[in-house]
């Protein structure tokens, strides 16, 4: 092949082959005799322009962006090949003289201006590596399953752009697209490259290549908005034939508009009910929404629907209470009968609607562990242990012998035969079992809890039953790790019981074995030691940080003195239990001594990003900004760490650098939901309520063209959460009617045969609606409607810890003194109650002293509530915090700070009682971190 015949396919035609030319650089071609016995384009432009004084010296290196895409006509061949080279490596800054240069009538210039743009813009230069262009050099000839291996290994060395390129020139558009969905997204992977490498006209050009698909013309229209081109591009539709525009790209475009008038214009005109409904619903007007919803719902919810309304308006006293009574009757048509649709449908409109005081004797009567549950939950412990037989010491025993029996029994049974011995009550004896030892041990009486399960443990001890171990660990998971850790403990280790229980409790990962091992092979320690030990270490054993951060050093001091590769693994041994017990300390520090003792040089971008999310759990902002300032290459233009970065940056004041962190995140998201929902979540916990609003109302409405798709759903979960963002910023209205909204989804789907185990959910979002709506309503100056919903929102969950969250701060700020003081003295009798029957428990004690900081009343009294809670369990992060609560309400800032740190701290070293997941430890850093934040800057609440 003579160097003529490659330049001309390069240039003329984009082919598989041309593509080959055009990713190996000149260096790399064998270019044979040919170019020796020609001139080069330098000496040509020299000898053509010899005769000029002012050029004597000039080459095409020499020549401007502008004098250079000329040489593209110039009549010699060479000179027009070597500009057409030096402009491709020129790359992004020759565009601009490229792009003039395509619209002249030059046939020639126009076909390699714009072969050269394209080349730029997807990213591809000269210098791409050879063994990726031997891939593409053999993609062309190769079969349809050869296309498809070349096609994989160009994907794992990441080529996403050739690979877009190669795709898109294929002739065969049937296979070119099946080739595509074998690879996600392919596009999106391509741009987000460009975009990381800040060009994201190449990121455009990339999307355009992918095949016409939602997700396509969704992240195009993005980037369109995003980068200013919206209004252009509108424009342009605009001026086209009807019969030629797109419609599906259109609505993309207008749905992308940052100004809502244009949208519902657009909407108007596209009969686009949906996002109709949606804009009135970020304005607070819920009623296209509730229209939608009636439309659908089935007979059996048209009921609760209309009740739902009646609320809303805040009218029809006498028809809602006619319709749950008739709703009642309908409960007791089916005594004695198998739960139905109706029923359950019923079950669930009443609690929905305020009128679960009347489906509660419906409960206790018929659903024995259902009802345990709720009424545990709302703090009636005495009344939960009677629905289970429990009254008093006597009938405790007796059902502690009579279920004991019961799960021996069963546990002898198939499966089958199991659910049958059971009964109407699904639930195994042995969990039956747990679940009450559970309630004695919350309530601050673990003896009684023991002494529950203890008569089943010895008995399958005694049958050398392996079960044992599965109820052992089955405590832990019931939140009673310290019980599980004595009940072991007195066991002893005869049949190897600790080793077997080490497995069981934590997984058998090297990682454990590894320091199980080291604590058993220390002098003079006992193996009972060496397992108490174990658990501290893993975070299932209370103790206080200083003890598991003893144990920590000496760990590392015996790695140390087995050399540097025990010291290696002991450090990853160290950090792996430390994100188990979800302490972001420990788990920052270990990952930060094992990044700087990485000497594979593959392996240390993977180490900065495991600092990365241990700094970020534990909200060090500091050395977050510090890591990701010095090298953010190895977040690999996540959108995710970008906004965490960002978030860094605000925290630290640079409010400028994290606006641009942020536009950065959004580019990188391409409008995928994932990536912004990522964006959202991370700029929510973090208290940037506008933020997350902003990105999640954007998703709503593109959602809401089809209110049955998962991007719509769960933007309208998102912004009718019980802590949603609005009611943070007391945003009534929106939130009122998000939360109406929300009640009638609710209420039209398909009842299942769980409802009863929904109940306290439902009445949640009974609450949620009343207490927004009410507060919406009486600061609009419709006082005694307001009055009568705030009433009715406080009565559905009097004495729960909820109210204090928001309702008793909204409530205080308005004239309802008198009712105000009722209100907090109710549930203050009504917890107290609870707290008279089961004086040792912590959490009751904590949720006075919660109720009584938040509504600013009796602070003295709660403070004493406070104290308690601490003795009785003093490492629980949401406890001290509210010490921090009561010493802001009292006015005491630096107590308050103290406290407030305390709280953080312990958060941040993991939950020392509980273990739950990772993001939930998270969020509840973020939250006690916001509280620390108003108790440093927000004035002190006024009683």
């Amino acid at each position: 092949m003579t160097l003529r015949h490659t330049r001309k396919r390069v240039f003329t035609k984009i082919s598989v082959a041309g593509l080959l030319a055009a990713t190996i650089s000149l260096a790399e071609i064998n270019i044979g005799n040919e170019l020796k016995s020609e001139k080069s384009g330098d000496t040509i432009v020299k000898e053509a322009q010899k005769d000029s004084p002012e050029s004597e010296q000039l080459t095409l290196q020499d020549l401007s962006n502008a004098d250079l895409v000329k040489q593209l006509t110039n009549e010699n061949f060479l000179i027009r090949e070597e500009a057409s080279d030096l402009i491709w490596r020129r790359g992004k800054p020759a565009l601009s003289s490229l792009k003039e240069a395509s619209l002249s009538s030059n046939p020639e210039l126009i076909s390699r201006s714009t072969e050269l743009i394209r080349y730029i813009k997807v990213g591809i230069s000269p210098d791409t590596p050879p063994h990726i262009a031997e891939l593409v050099q053999s993609f062309e000839s190769a079969t349809n399953d050869g296309k498809e291996d070349i096609l994989r290994e160009l994907y794992a060395e990441k080529a996403y752009s050739q690979m877009l390129f190669m795709l898109s020139e294929m002739e065969d558009r049937a296979l070119s697209e099946k080739l595509y969905e074998d690879f996600n997204r392919l596009a999106h992977h391509a741009a987000r490259e460009s975009i990381g490498k800040g060009d994201v006209e190449a990121a455009i050009e990339q999307l355009k290549m992918a095949p016409k698909s939602e997700t396509s013309l969704r992240s195009l229209a993005y980037l369109y908005a995003q980068t200013g081109k919206l209004e252009a591009e509108i424009e342009k539709l605009k001026n086209m034939d009807d019969q030629l525009v797109d419609k599906e790209w259109e609505q993309h475009l207008y749905l992308e508009s940052p100004r809502r008038e244009d949208i519902r214009n657009y909407s108007q005109q596209e009969s686009l009910m949906g996002v109709l409904a949606n804009l009135d619903l970020l304005e607070g007007d819920p009623n296209l929404m509730y229209q939608y919803y009636a439309k659908k719902a089935p007979f059996i919810a048209n009921t609760g629907l209309a009740i739902l309304k009646a609320q809303y308006e805040g009218d029809s006293d006498g028809f809602i209470e006619k319709a749950h009574k008739q709703q009642l009757k309908t409960l007791r048509l089916f005594e004695g009968n198998k739960p139905t649709d109706l029923l359950n449908q019923t079950m669930k409109s009443m609690c929905l609607t305020g009128a679960s005081n009347l489906v509660e004797p419906y409960l206790l009567e018929r659903y024995q562990y259902d009802s345990f549950a709720y009424l545990e939950r709302r703090e009636r412990p005495k009344q939960a242990l009677a629905i289970v037989g429990i009254t008093n010491e006597e009938t405790l025993q007796k059902t502690i012998k009579e279920t004991t029996r019961l799960a021996l029994e069963e546990l002898e049974m198939e499966q089958k035969d199991q659910r049958l011995f059971r009964g109407a009550e699904q639930i195994p004896y042995a969990e039956r079992l747990l679940i009450i030892s559970e309630f004695y041990y919350n309530k601050g009486l673990p003896i009684t809890a023991k002494e529950i399960i203890t008569p089943f443990l010895k008995e399958l001890e005694a049958q050398k039953n392996n079960e044992w171990y599965k109820v052992v660990e089955a405590l832990a998971n019931h939140r009673m790790h310290d019980l599980a850790i004595e009940i072991i403990l007195d066991r002893g280790n005869g049949d190897d019981t600790y080793e077997q229980m080490v497995t069981y409790l934590y997984d058998d990962t090297i990682d454990t074995d590894l320091i199980w091992n080291t604590l058993l092979k220390r002098e003079g320690i006992t193996p009972e030691k060496s397992f108490r030990d174990l658990a501290v270490i893993m975070g299932i054993y209370q103790s206080e940080v200083k003890t598991y951060l003893q144990l920590q050093d000496e760990l590392i001091r015996v790695a140390t003195n087995q050399g540097l590769v025990k010291l290696e693994s002991m450090r990853s041994a160290l950090q792996s239990v430390a994100i188990f017990r979800q302490d972001a300390i420990s788990a920052a520090k270990f990952s930060k001594q094992l990044l700087d003792n990485e000497k594979n040089k593959i392996a240390i971008p993977l180490r900065k990003l495991e600092y990365l999310r241990e700094l970020s759990n534990c909200l060090n902002w500091k050395a977050i900004v510090t890591l990701l300032d010095a090298d953010h290459s190895f977040i690999k233009n996540s959108a995710r760490w970008y906004a965490v970065y960002s978030i860094a940056k605000r925290k630290l004041g640079d409010e400028k650098e994290a606006d641009r962190l942020l536009s950065q995140a959004k580019l990188i998201s391409m409008g995928l939901n994932d990536e912004l929902r990522d964006i959202a979540l991370e700029n929510y916990l973090a208290g940037y309520y506008d933020i997350s609003t902003e990105i999640i109302e954007r998703m709503l409405l593109i959602g809401a063209v089809d209110r049955e798709s998962n991007l719509y759903n769960f933007a309208l979960g998102y912004l009718s959460g019980s802590d949603n963002a609005y009611i943070n910023t007391q945003q009534w209205n929106k939130a009122a009617a998000f939360f109406m909204v929300k009640s009638a989804a609710d209420l039209i789907e398909h009842p299942s045969n769980a409802e009863t185990s929904n109940i306290a959910y439902y009445i949640s979002d009974f609450y949620n609606a009343q207490f927004t709506r009410g507060m919406e309503l009486y600061q609009a100056g419709e006082k005694s409607k307001g009055l009568k919903m705030l009433t009715k929102a406080h009565n559905a969950i009097v004495g729960d810890g909820t109210l204090a969250d928001h309702f008793y701060p909204a409530t205080r700020t308005t004239d309802l003194t008198k009712q105000y003081e009722l209100w907090v003295e109710e549930s203050h009798q009504y917890v107290q109650r609870s707290l008279d029957e089961f004086p040792e428990c912590s959490n009751t004690h904590n949720t006075i002293a919660w109720i009584l900081s938040r509504a600013v009343r009796k602070l003295d009294f709660a403070l004493k509530h406070s104290e308690t809670s601490l003795k009785i369990t003093p490492f629980e992060a949401s406890y001290i915090d509210t010490m921090g609560e009561i010493w802001h309400a009292k006015g005491d800032r630096k107590k308050a700070i103290e406290w407030g740190e305390e709280a953080v701290r312990a958060s941040k070293y993991g939950r020392l009682d509980t273990l739950g997941r990772r993001a939930s430890a998270k969020m509840r850093t973020y939250s006690l971190a916001n509280q620390l934040e108003r108790f440093r800057n927000h004035p002190h609440p006024k009683p």
